[in-house]
């Protein structure tokens, strides 16, 4: 446990994992370990075998909800493999460990349980269990409506979900239809798409494949598998591509080739809390900022909200999430253009 944790249980926990080597850099534990490594690799190997730590901090100003952020020490192929299972609920029992009343899921650590399903059973009376996907999808809806004015196509945009069918990619789509947006549902098969968002037949057109979003102005990314990696030849010149997944699945080495196709890539779920404070770096262009997946935590112990959101949340509990957040001053943060690697 860091030293300058308070000793009083915090009202949340994220728990979430390291997404890439940037991550490592960026634990408190990096500089003590670097210092004894034989290079790189070992130093990699070392902070991937840590067990789960509490990272750090956050806070909002002289508010009571003081949230605390958990690590767990693997990156997503060792998330998904032997044993990136038991090193979840390590992490879990972290977080239960601190006594926090509500646990928010990071990154991808609710695709590596369901959803967050298969962490309900571990789960004592009186904690409340938050994927944290139903506040971004309030966020992709937000941040399509700014692209789309951008574009100044509005509501008449064609709108691109890939990874529709997921956590977020669900209660997304469903938003957006009812904005009214011209959409482009894309998902593994098409009888996938077609299980989960059936109801939208005829507000949507269903498709599988990358190259389905040719022709839209706008497409959002929901999904980092790396089988739906997107790359320029997937998008017409002159669309904004909005990437929501963590990790990112287009990379900063890969923003240059879109520049030069003439599509921008922005990151999309950046929101502005009044008064947030993490001591860990998130890796945002801008630590005043945080993701959309911090906030719902937030929110769930600022509402004192005890029903757990796991699978697929509801637009319902979307639309809630949102009437909170514009009680508690939160606002969507202003889409900027991803940097390409190497920039200033």
């Amino acid at each position: 446990m860091l030293p300058y944790l308070s000793a009083q249980p915090p009202a949340f926990v994220f728990l979430t994992h390291l997404r890439d080597d940037d991550d490592l850099d960026r634990i408190g534990a990096s500089s003590f370990l670097r210092r004894y490594s034989d290079g790189e690799d070992d130093f990699r190997r070392k902070m991937s075998s840590l067990p789960p730590l509490v990272a750090g901090e956050i806070s909002f100003g002289f508010a009571p909800v003081r949230g605390e952020v958990v690590v767990v020490m693997r990156k997503p192929d060792a998330l998904f493999g032997p044993g990136g299972g038991r090193a979840v609920l390590e992490g879990l029992e972290v977080a239960l460990e601190r006594g926090a009343s509500v646990i928010g899921l990071g990154a991808l650590i609710a695709p590596a349980t369901a959803g967050g399903a298969r962490l309900l059973r571990h789960l004592p009376d009186g904690v409340t269990l938050t994927n944290t996907n139903a506040y971004t999808a309030v966020l992709v809806q937000a941040n399509v409506r700014e692209a789309a004015a951008d574009l100044g196509s509005g509501t008449g945009a064609q709108v691109a979900v890939i990874g529709c069918t997921g956590s977020v990619g669900v209660p997304a789509s469903r938003l957006l239809a009812d904005d009214g947006f011209p959409l482009v549902l894309v998902g593994r098969t098409v009888e996938r798409v077609r299980r989960h968002l059936g109801d939208l037949e005829g507000k949507a057109r269903f498709a599988a494949g990358l190259d389905s979003a040719l022709g839209c102005e706008v497409v959002v990314l929901l999904t980092s598998d790396e089988s739906a990696r997107l790359t320029p030849d997937h998008v017409s010149p002159g669309a904004t591509v909005i990437d929501f997944a963590q990790p990112a699945n287009v990379t900063p080495a890969d923003v240059a080739a879109f520049e030069r196709h003439g599509v921008t890539v922005v990151e999309g779920g950046i929101v502005r809390v009044p008064d947030y404070w993490c001591s860990v770096d998130l890796g945002l262009a801008d630590r005043a900022d945080t993701t959309a997946c911090v906030t719902e935590a937030y929110l769930f112990a600022r509402e004192g909200i005890q029903a757990h959101s796991v699978g697929r949340p509801t637009t319902e509990l979307a639309r809630r999430l949102e009437r909170a957040a514009l009680r508690h001053g939160v606002r969507p943060q202003p889409l900027r253009a991803l940097a390409p690697a190497g920039s200033a």
